[in-house]
């Protein structure tokens, strides 16, 4: 952001406002409307699936006859859209509308009216399925054995309510009220205590298990620490080992090659001693160490030793040729002659031969063709730059020319003061 380098420049940040969300707008175009006369596409597996099937009838049973007349029926009617005067589109505005939807049924914390589907009773009494507001989805729905024995005893309760009446003018009649208002009451706390009960007896379960998972996972989260803490020292312990074996060989090969007098230091070889020895290098070289550079030209012709020698050597070693083939080739003219004479100057192949003094004389012309890298010191001495001197005066005028210049300083001076 604050960078003065070229290949990073500077950066900076800038906050915008978004732009507010518009209210939804549905509209209606002519270009959009389609052709009645053309066939609509029918989609059976997919938007009109449910048109292909039969409506599921279920009739009563044969216990139930004459007993569904007695019960209250509903019947849920469609809502009718109830439009102003002035929504209403005229010839010329037909095909377009704007509409701009707003619900106070959303999905908001503003929500205070729950929406209900329209009913209408038909009959009289009051059904049983609107004393049941208490149950809501996710508090009481889907229902279960607890919301049973809920809607049992309000049953219950209605019933005791219908057949106890109280009548104002008997005592008797108030008492007996008042006796099963107080029996309903300790009912109704008895009950409570027990859902308080069967409350807390879940809460305790609900903590065992959950303080069981805890101690599982702490159980699990210790052993798996366990076994990783063993690899570990296993791994450590397995590196030890090798490293104690692969020193305990490295010790043995030391001692087996101490025991043979072999010299593990590096030392100057002696010759004696690889003549003496057969196992040395000189009898069987390694393979491993590679060729050594001096047997690069230790060639025996097999065929020498077939005869016997000319000149008799001291200790009856015979003068084998331990020369290369090709180097007594080297000065073999053979060959070698001018096949075509009409091919112009050419050098004389025996002026041009290379012999001993001719390769002589060849490499001190190149030694002194050939560029020193060294400093050459250069012998001509430079010159100092010459000095301009004063003539000398002899030393008995030298008191009169110190007098003289004496007499002049104060002159010149007293000059200057004048001026």
């Amino acid at each position: 952001m604050f960078s003065d380098l070229p290949n990073h420049p500077r950066i900076q940040l800038v906050q915008r406002r978004q732009r507010p969300i518009l209210p939804y707008e549905e509209r209606l175009q002519g270009s959009i409307r389609t052709d009645p006369a053309m066939p609509k596409s029918i989609d059976v597996a997919g938007a009109d699936r449910a048109k292909f099937f039969c409506p599921i009838i279920n009739l009563p049973p044969k216990d139930f006859v004459g007993v569904c007349d007695h019960l209250p029926r509903f019947t849920i009617e469609r809502a009718q859209k109830v439009y102003e005067e002035g929504d209403k589109l005229t010839g010329s505005e037909a095909g377009k509308k704007s509409v701009h939807v707003q619900t106070v049924y959303r999905d908001s914390t503003a929500q205070t009216i729950p929406w209900e589907p329209p009913y209408k009773i038909i009959g009289e009494g009051e059904p049983e399925i609107l004393k049941l507001e208490f149950l809501k989805w996710a508090s009481g729905l889907p229902a279960g054995v607890h919301e049973v024995r809920l809607i049992e005893r309000a049953r219950m309760k209605r019933a005791w309510e219908n057949a106890v009446k109280p009548d104002i003018n008997d005592e008797n009649s108030l008492q007996k009220f008042r006796d099963y208002v107080e029996a309903l009451e300790q009912d109704e706390w008895a009950f409570r205590e027990q859902e308080i009960q069967e409350i807390q007896e879940l809460r305790l379960q609900l903590l065992e298990k959950m303080l069981q998972e805890i101690h599982e996972r702490s159980h699990d989260r210790a052993q798996d620490k366990l076994e990783r803490f063993i690899k570990a020292k296993e791994q450590e312990k397995l590196a030890k080992l090798d490293k104690i074996r692969k020193q305990t060989a490295r010790e043995l090969r030391k001692l087996e090659l101490e025991e043979k007098g072999v010299k593990r230091k590096y030392h100057q070889p002696d010759i004696i001693e690889e003549h003496i020895s057969k196992a040395s290098e000189l009898y069987g070289p390694l393979m491993r160490n590679g060729e050594h550079p001096k047997r690069w030209h230790q060639i025996i012709d097999e065929k020498m030793k077939r005869y016997q020698a000319h000149v008799q050597l001291p200790l009856g070693v015979e003068q084998f040729s331990t020369l290369p083939r090709w180097l007594n080739q080297a000065t073999n003219l053979k060959g070698m002659e001018r096949k075509d004479p009409n091919q112009g100057p050419q050098l004389c192949i025996r002026e041009t031969k290379w012999t001993a003094p001719v390769l002589k004389s060849l490499h001190e012309e190149l030694q002194k063709k050939k560029a020193c890298s060294l400093r050459i010191r250069n012998q001509k001495v430079a010159q100092d730059v010459f000095t301009p001197e004063v003539e000398g005066i002899p030393p008995d005028k030298e008191l009169q020319y110190q007098a003289i210049v004496y007499l002049q300083s104060i002159i010149e001076g007293r000059a200057t003061q004048m001026m």
